[in-house]
């Protein structure tokens, strides 16, 4: 029998927050059952966050100590914003 998959794209599970640790809970009752393939798309992590939990693990913020992922991270918020039709002003 094969596994249910599951992402659940919510605030990071170790985000300090009701969201946070609402995500947390339910990856681990998840994870634990053993009757899912667990995949989380964490909001306001970088991928770091992702190397001690036992499922996959996707980040949409680039890490705090590497020039090229912030610089990248810059250009899509640019090219995103435009196609939306946004301005954005850069100090």
């Amino acid at each position: 029998m094969t596994k249910k998959k599951v992402l659940l794209v919510a605030e990071n599970h170790d985000l300090a927050s009701g969201f946070g640790t609402y995500a947390k809970n339910l990856l681990q009752r998840l994870h634990d059952s053993g009757k899912y393939e667990l995949a989380e798309f964490g909001i306001y992590a970088n991928i770091s966050l992702g190397k001690n939990v036992p499922w996959k693990f996707y980040a949409n913020a680039p890490e705090e100590d590497d020039p090229q992922d912030q610089k990248i991270y810059i250009i899509v918020i640019l090219i995103t914003s435009s196609v939306h039709g946004d301005s954005i002003r850069l100090s």
